[in-house]
């Protein structure tokens, strides 16, 4: 991975929520039919920034840099969370969630343990 400065990440991943957010008009026979908004994703995350790989997102040094992508994770993890509340989003974001962030994976009755919350957000590609 190419070394990438503060500034042009932050530039990058502000695009990238700035593109999201945009509402898509979609036409049928030159008719407005809907609005669609692509959807925050993990993966597109990791494209925006130029990466070949998700786990590329865990492999930048500067701290500065790994709380913006933190945050960033943070803000598409909460997207998610808010289709929740969505009879018709339900399951794709329940589904979404488990793949994407580990402690959405846990089944009913397992205990949470707080140590395990470095790997559960990644922070153990970083400890290192």
């Amino acid at each position: 991975m190419k070394k990438r400065d503060y500034e042009t990440v932050k530039k990058q991943i502000s695009e990238y929520f700035s593109k999201r957010s945009d509402p898509k008009v979609q036409e049928q026979d030159g008719v407005d039919t809907s609005v669609y908004i692509r959807p925050l994703t993990v993966t597109g995350l990791a494209l925006a920034l130029g990466l070949s790989s998700r786990e590329e997102l865990y492999s930048f040094k500067d701290k500065k840099t790994r709380e913006l992508i933190e945050k960033s994770l943070m803000k598409i993890e909460e997207n998610a969370e808010e289709k929740l509340f969505s009879k018709e989003y339900y399951q794709g974001a329940k589904l979404f969630l488990e793949v994407n962030f580990r402690r959405w994976g846990r089944t009913q009755g397992e205990e949470w343990d707080p140590s395990e919350a470095l790997k559960e957000s990644g922070k153990e590609h970083w400890a290192n």
